[in-house]
């Protein structure tokens, strides 16, 4: 597909029997897909519905970059290895719960100046990839969920893309992404 001068990715899931699923890259350079013609969606949303472990914005980036995400133990020498990297977890006190830092927010001078002097021992950070297409599609779909991106979340972002005007319910909404995409009589 091409877009302006620029080429764009795409691909299309053809099953058997079932609903395709249509995968590009926004001008924005994030995964989006559409299925069954719906209105276009981010990709992370139709992979944190079929996981509810992927509720979390850290298994997605363990998943697809394990060998970039390293765990750094606080204290004042891990000021060069944390600054500028990304948080693959949120970082927060464990005495106060206040949050320093959102999974896939980066680590700087003064955020590490304040987690140093917390009860924080250690945080996972990630190197961010040279095609960061990921961290991309993560936030577009974090700012397309309102900051609550998660699994049921998901599975009711795809059910009013699906199902436009009805009111959403989580378990018609679980309902119809079981029948769309994990019964194998409708899906192959």
């Amino acid at each position: 597909e091409v877009e302006g001068d620029k080429k764009m990715h795409y691909c299309r899931i053809i099953p058997e029997r079932g609903s395709w699923i249509e995968v590009h890259v926004s001008k924005k350079d994030a995964l989006q897909v559409r299925i069954d013609q719906s209105g276009k969606f981010s990709a992370m949303t139709l992979l944190r519905a079929m996981d509810p472990s992927y509720s979390d914005n850290g298994a997605i980036l363990r998943a697809f970059h394990p060998e970039l995400v390293e765990t750094v133990p606080i204290d004042a020498a891990a000021r060069t290895a944390l600054v500028g990297r990304i948080a693959v977890d949120d970082v927060i006190d464990p005495e106060s719960g206040e949050v320093y830092l959102e999974s896939g927010q980066e680590f700087t001078e003064p955020k590490f100046d304040k987690i140093l002097t917390t009860a924080v021992r250690e945080v996972t950070a990630i190197t961010r990839p040279k095609d960061d297409i990921v961290f991309r599609s993560l936030e577009e779909d974090q700012a397309s969920m309102h900051g609550n991106a998660t699994h049921e979340a998901a599975l009711l972002k795809i059910y009013q893309r699906l199902r436009p005007g009805n009111p959403p319910a989580l378990e018609k909404a679980k309902q119809l992404f079981e029948e769309k995409f994990q019964d194998a009589h409708r899906y192959r």
